[in-house]
């Protein structure tokens, strides 16, 4: 994942959360469905998917 500042609507999904906009490519959407994003700040920070089913196919995985 990667911090970008254009939107392209014909290939972007933007959800809204709070004050806070996701953006993400049409393509991985269904990958993302269910799925917690987290960011966490420090030396070791970085974005974290989270599966929200116990037992998911994406348990812990981080970027």
């Amino acid at each position: 994942m990667t911090l970008d500042e254009s939107v392209q609507e014909e290939k972007d999904v933007v959800e809204e959360k709070g004050t806070v906009k996701f953006v993400y490519d049409k393509t991985i959407a269904s990958y993302l469905e269910g799925k917690n994003i987290d960011y966490y700040e420090g030396p070791r920070g970085g974005f974290s998917i989270t599966d929200t089913a116990p037992g998911g196919s994406c348990d812990g995985c981080s970027c």
